[in-house]
């Protein structure tokens, strides 16, 4: 049987931005397994648990990185036990698994930088947009193809770092 009360002592918050989670000012982020562009994602830091107000998924640490990666319960504990070298489990790592631990670290931060810069561009995509419209309001919709090819490259993008 696993102890998982130092996993449950972890900040979840804290621990889902490990996981690429990237919280707004207000406390809300994107929700990881559904495609939205209003952030409906929250945690709740006394009970440390998760909840998506958008599509209903919920709950502690553990399954939030068994629905995010696929893992079962043990799979779960071992990758946050690895990940934030929790010392749950008494055996040492050999240096395969030590390996894969720091390439998928590598992986998770240059996702995370790439999920940042895309998320800048979307921004400014959507800056652009909200000044074109107003100038097609102003114009009698003179620039609509404009405000529609915008808003359909906004939704590729928003696509395109939902589904990776």
């Amino acid at each position: 049987m696993i102890d998982t009360s130092k996993i449950h002592d972890l900040d979840i918050r804290e621990a889902l931005e490990f996981y690429g989670v990237e919280f707004k000012h207000n406390g809300f982020a994107r929700c990881p397994f559904h495609s939205e562009k209003t952030a409906s994602f929250n945690t709740d830091e006394k009970k440390n648990l998760y909840f998506c107000f958008g599509c209903g998924a919920g709950g502690d640490l553990i399954s939030f990185v068994r629905q995010m990666y696929g893992l079962t319960f043990a799979q779960a504990c071992n990758k946050i036990d690895n990940d934030f070298m929790l010392g749950l489990t008494s055996r040492k790592l050999t240096y395969a698994e030590q390996k894969q631990i720091a390439d998928e670290r590598k992986i998770t931060e240059s996702m995370r930088a790439w999920r940042a810069e895309e998320k800048a561009k979307i921004d400014k995509l959507i800056d652009r947009r909200r000044k074109i419209f107003k100038i097609s309001i102003q114009n009698g919709d003179r620039y609509q193809s404009l405000v529609d090819k915008l808003d359909y490259e906004i939704d590729l993008r928003l696509s395109r770092i939902e589904t990776i």
